[in-house]
């Protein structure tokens, strides 16, 4: 992948001398010419934003389609050159925040240096840091794909334990079921597990009476949840779990859990993408409310990059970057094969007295633990734990871990805030996934759960680590789904400051970013005209010309639509050059009626309206094709994505 943008100097300084700014400005300079030229390389230059975007995601999608999983080799660590390269250019078109788009959304011929703003910074830091959130957001759909496909093996695992277990004659689960007491919260449990199961299908409009209604079915579901909060790999998927069950995609039986998390056609139908979408908000959204411990989970990345600069920034660990990197390496490996986990003994570079390798196993170990319930009421020898989790616990004690500096305890809210560039900066370069240690069942303890869940909370503040939405990553890669229409983004964002979201998983991003871009090519180019003051006649007359295009830019999309399209916007990004705003919605109106005319039928091309409000009408195409044209752009975003989903993340 070429060069990445480079970081502003002026971050840490308020003033800086003249050699230094031309250095500076040298840097932007070099960077802007650098993707200007792969731009050209690989044929996806755009004028503007929305047109690079358009060329970068057929690009890719061409290239997915053509190559396969070859796009991404088996045992490499990153996708073939050609795919990041193009990539590369995507995230910037798609993240700048004015650094290299202008207002409007065209190609700055030098990229915006203004100093920072004390409030906001400057355009080129919130275009780094933009850069870096889309990239790690990448980066954790894979980190949850490679954790998938561990926790897939680990309930093989898990069924081999229990049924030793049983064959020893010994379910503990049964003999507390057993009791007068567990009776009773079973009636209840199971009353109000009807009423959930009624309250999703009344809400999601699916129709499930049988399943409400029928008692064995609904005391299958509650033994179920039982089973899930025994196993901490079951709990870490519970709500897609549930989302099967209540819609009979599977028997609720642990035994067909690992079948269905997986791609599925017969499972997950396009056709029923909204629905299925729809339910699955309403599980992850109201579940917690009856089992806030089983579905409330949120789990934080294993990225060893974040955490040994933590390491290196907070506990004074001294190794040099291509060290580091190294042991990154050596780290994400022992995911993978957990015998190569002797190796880390060869690093030995002091923690607090500790040796870094050894700290960074007992992490591993740590982040693989997320989810476990160690309290003394649900901790049996059914309960499934990481394999030397006590004693990497300790071992963290040892390195003191738990040991937040002054800047920690003093002010964990400005540090999230102020120090969100190191979060950011830090992770720019990782490349990691989650730990997928062997586990097995160990002694009881009794206050482990608590244990992992303090030692989390620490690690998280301390060496910024992020938690994220786990099961909606698993939804979006294994049903294969886009988003529907007008979803409520906002729980897939990060609060920042305390005042504003960013968005914050994959899709989200994309989502939020394609609209502000839409939307700003919307103001500058359509004139308004949608309101109250139109006439209803005309209204209605409006509404008939936009549904011609409609359906000719629908009807015809891979044929001549396809060629409107590629010449309006090459026409519209040229009007955008060459004339200001007023006259560039005046030309497109223009462009708009002319095309009309051409694909109206014979009594729709003399419409009443257009005697007296031919602006309107004309305004009104202008609306639709332009919205039309983004809509397209975003439904490519999105294809490409999904692409991604189907050969880099392929659950098997």
């Amino acid at each position: 992948m070429f060069e990445s943008a480079p970081r502003d100097i002026l971050k840490d300084k308020t003033t800086i001398d003249e050699s230094e700014q031309q250095k500076r400005e040298n840097e932007v300079v070099d960077f802007s010419n650098r993707v200007m030229c792969y731009t050209m390389r690989y044929g996806v230059y755009g004028a503007h934003r929305l047109l690079m975007i358009r060329e970068c995601c057929n690009y890719l999608q061409n290239f997915l389609k053509e190559h396969g999983n070859n796009t991404w080799p088996a045992n490499c660590r990153e996708p073939v050159l050609e795919f990041r390269d193009v990539a590369q250019i995507l995230i910037y078109a798609i993240a700048d925040k004015g650094f290299l788009f202008d207002e409007e959304g065209f190609w700055r011929e030098t990229p915006n240096t203004m100093p920072p703003d004390k409030k906001f910074g400057s355009p080129w830091q919130r275009s780094h840091h933009s850069y870096a959130d889309l990239v790690y957001a990448i980066k954790r759909r894979n980190y949850t794909y490679m954790d998938l496909q561990q926790l897939r093996r680990n309930l093989d695992e898990h069924d081999h334990q229990d049924k030793l277990y049983m064959d020893d004659g010994v379910n503990p689960l049964e003999e507390e079921q057993n009791t007068p007491e567990r009776n009773i919260d079973g009636w209840f449990r199971n009353h109000y597990l009807r009423m959930y199961v009624t309250n999703c299908a009344v809400k999601a409009r699916i129709a499930i009476d049988s399943l409400a209604s029928d008692e064995k079915e609904i005391e299958k579901i509650s033994q179920l949840l039982q089973k899930i909060e025994s196993d901490r790999c079951l709990k870490k998927v519970a709500p897609m779990i549930i989302f099967g069950v209540l819609l009979r995609k599977i028997e609720p039986d642990i035994r067909k859990v690992k079948a269905f998390l997986k791609p599925n056609s017969s499972c997950f139908d396009p056709k029923y993408s909204v629905r299925d979408c729809r339910l699955f908000q309403i599980i992850t959204e109201t579940f917690p409310k009856l089992e806030k411990e089983l579905f409330g989970q949120k789990y934080a990345v294993f990225d060893p990059i974040a955490l040994i600069t933590g390491l290196k920034i907070r506990d004074g660990l001294q190794m040099t970057d291509e060290e580091m990197i190294l042991l990154a390496h050596l780290c994400e490996d022992c995911i993978k094969e957990p015998q190569k986990k002797k190796k880390l003994k060869e690093y030995t570079q002091s923690v607090n007295g500790v040796a870094v390798g050894a700290v960074m196993e007992a992490l591993l170990t740590l982040f693989q633990a997320q989810g476990y319930a160690g309290d003394e009421k649900k901790a049996s020898h059914r309960v499934k734990k990481p394999r030397g989790l006590k004693s990497a616990i300790e071992r963290l004690h040892q390195a003191r871990i738990d040991v937040e500096d002054r800047e920690d305890v003093a002010a964990d809210e400005v540090m999230v805030a102020e120090d969100d560039t190191v979060e950011v900066e830090n992770r720019e370069d990782a490349v990691a996934e989650e730990d997928n240690t062997v586990e097995q069942t160990e002694e009881n303890d009794e206050n482990a759960g608590d244990e992992v869940a303090k030692y989390m909370e620490i690690i998280r503040r301390k060496y910024f680590v992020d938690q994220y939405d786990y099961n909606w990553e698993v939804f979006w890669m294994i049903s294969g789904y886009t988003p529907p229409p007008l979803v409520d983004w906002e729980k897939f964002d990060k609060v920042r400051h305390g005042i504003y979201s960013d968005p914050f998983d994959l899709y989200s991003i994309f989502n939020e970013s394609i609209k502000e871009i839409s939307d700003a090519f919307l103001e500058y180019f359509v004139q308004p005209w949608d309101d109250v003051s139109v006439p209803q006649s005309v209204r209605y007359d409006a509404a008939t010309v936009r549904t011609i295009f409609a359906q000719y830019l629908y009807r015809n999309k891979n044929g001549e639509a396809q060629v409107f399209f590629h010449d309006l916007l090459e026409k519209v990004v040229n009007m955008m050059i060459l004339h200001p705003c007023k006259e560039r919605q005046e030309k497109l109106v223009e462009l708009c009626v002319q095309k009309y005319m051409e694909i109206a039928p014979g009594n729709k091309k003399n419409l009443k309206s257009f005697e007296q409000y031919e602006d309107v009408l004309g305004a009104a195409m202008a609306d639709e094709v332009v919205k039309q044209l983004c809509a397209k752009i975003y439904d490519e975003a999105f294809q490409m994505l999904n692409l991604c989903n189907k050969y880099f993340w392929s659950v098997t």
